[in-house]
């Protein structure tokens, strides 16, 4: 898990700021306590958070998002599984 994390700090730095990357990263911390510990260990919730302070309405948005609880029949739904 570590190696894949590492690859999405790396698609982050490279590739700046895209919906697809933000979309993965928020999926992986919602998932499961597992995946927050992991992101943490390798520096990716910094990481991300010092690319986003440079993107206020992602971080609006962002910030909205994470305070919006959401249904499973919601998420699947939607295609996020």
């Amino acid at each position: 898990m570590r190696g894949k994390l590492e690859k999405r700090k790396t698609l982050a730095k490279d590739q700046g700021p895209r919906a697809e990357i933000w979309s993965v990263f928020i999926a992986i911390l919602r998932k499961s306590v597992r995946n927050l510990q992991a992101c943490t260990d390798v520096g990716l919730i910094e990481h991300v958070l010092v690319r986003l302070q440079r993107s206020e309405t992602v971080v609006a948005v962002l910030g909205t998002t994470s305070h919006h609880p959401v249904a499973n029949p919601e998420t699947n739904r939607r295609g996020y599984e």
